[in-house]
């Protein structure tokens, strides 16, 4: 009896060996992978850290011999959707990262979610590699084949433009062009979750800008009070008048407290501008744009760039709504364009081994 336990035993310990050895011929080794490549973020925010944890649990498939089945067919299909692409930055620049094998099959134990789909392997301001979730994505992990190469080439673009995002963080905590045309943006998405029915005159439209610049630089740039207002009156002065400015700013020491984009309802409650449940702004606000567009809002600046960017194109990645202004959408793709030819690659033995 004892000696068929123990040989149970023994060819028990000896399968779960070579499943080991299987998945490590397979995926590359997720403590290195976090260690070397740990999730960074352009700013704190109170969804970064479901950010992080969402970003840790996908593995990543290795380029090595055991996958170059499933590879061979992942990146034929990468490349036939590239070909059919009109010439645009899409393809210019998914093509690029495409011909250096840095776009890599990667497997999430976890439920599938609505917000994310690709981890950057970005450390030392050097890209390694972008992730595809497969069950996101929809990626088979026996055959590399998968049903949504479309929505596989934006993510890549995407995953491209959030390093971009923290690769340049300094040069963009100063690029005034972009933060006036993203806090704009913001103040687009507050506007249409008010509805069409909210009647607002110019001057209380205004207010509600000012409000959303204000969120924006205390948000993603970690200004405190006195320095955001000086950003309205220095970058926006044109926009909003003297009259409108010596009225309104002085108020708004009755917002000091918040420093958070999700935090704008409360400010506008707070400053009469609107009169209902600040919560309900909210729940108007992630109808509009959906859990993907809210935590991007109220997230790292990182996800907030290509969540905007993204949505001008053709992918069910991200919700149409989050569209709300063409010219603002080109014009913030433009501008990170000089930034996504700045980025760096860089191959690693752990993703891309010779065996």
């Amino acid at each position: 009896m004892h000696s068929a336990l123990l040989y149970m035993f023994i060819i028990s310990i000896t399968l779960l060996n070579i499943k080991n050895c299987i998945e490590e011929n397979i995926m590359s080794d997720s403590s290195k992978i976090d260690r070397l490549f740990p999730p960074k973020h352009f700013n704190d925010s109170s969804v970064n850290k479901i950010y992080t944890t969402k970003e840790k649990q996908i593995m990543v498939w290795q380029r090595n011999k055991v996958n170059t089945p499933k590879y061979k067919v992942f990146d034929e299909m990468v490349q036939l959707y590239l070909s059919k692409l009109p010439s645009n930055n899409v393809k210019k620049y998914v093509s690029n990262i495409a011909n250096k094998d840095l776009i890599f099959i990667g497997s999430s134990k976890n439920a599938k979610t609505d917000f994310f789909f690709a981890r950057v392997l970005w450390s030392n301001d050097k890209l390694h590699g972008i992730v595809m979730d497969s069950n996101m994505l929809d990626i088979d992990l026996e055959t590399g084949d998968t049903s949504q190469i479309d929505d596989v080439v934006y993510a890549v673009y995407f995953g491209l433009i959030r390093a971009a995002v923290l690769t340049s963080q300094s040069e963009i905590s100063h690029n005034t062009d972009l933060h006036q045309l993203l806090s704009t943006y913001i103040y687009f998405i507050i506007l249409n979750a008010l509805g069409r029915n909210a009647i607002y005159n110019q001057k209380q439209k205004s207010m509600i800008h000012m409000v959303c610049i204000y969120a924006y630089y205390r948000h993603f740039l970690k200004y405190n009070h006195a320095k955001a207002l000086g950003v309205i009156k220095k970058l926006f002065g044109k926009i909003f008048s003297k009259d409108l400015q010596n009225e309104f700013l002085p108020m708004m020491k009755d917002i000091s407290q918040y420093s958070r984009t999700n935090d704008i309802p409360n400010m506008l409650v707070d400053l009469r501008i609107y009169h209902d449940n600040p919560q309900r702004l909210t729940m108007s606000i992630i109808k509009n744009i959906q859990q993907v567009g809210y935590f991007s809002l109220v997230g790292p600046l990182d996800q907030l760039v290509p969540t905007i960017i993204l949505s001008g194109y053709p992918t069910s990645l991200i919700p149409k709504r989050i569209l709300v202004n063409d010219k603002i959408h080109k014009s913030i793709e433009t501008i990170m364009l000089k930034y996504l030819n700045k980025v760096k690659y860089e191959k690693t033995a752990l993703l891309n081994p010779k065996g």
